[in-house]
């Protein structure tokens, strides 16, 4: 069995952000932990609470695409 190590990040980290026009936006981690853009939703921040706007401010950091899909469902 052969395994190997790689401090970074893989292709399947994201990163949910909100942006000052107010609109949530969807951002890939590349293995270098650059942030790039992926996406941008339709969720507006009208339409979240107090707690969700802070966390998306700071950047809420998801693995793989289904927990993505999820976090991204949970705030529509």
């Amino acid at each position: 069995v052969l395994s190997k190590d790689i401090d970074g990040f893989c292709q399947e980290h994201f990163t949910i952000r909100l942006k000052d026009d107010g609109i949530v936006e969807v951002y890939g981690i590349n293995i270098d932990g650059e942030e790039i853009f992926l996406n941008k939703t339709e969720i507006s921040q009208m339409y979240l609470t107090d707690s969700d706007i802070e966390n998306l401010k700071d950047g809420v950091v998801v693995y793989g695409i289904k927990e993505l899909n999820q976090v991204l469902e949970d705030f529509e």
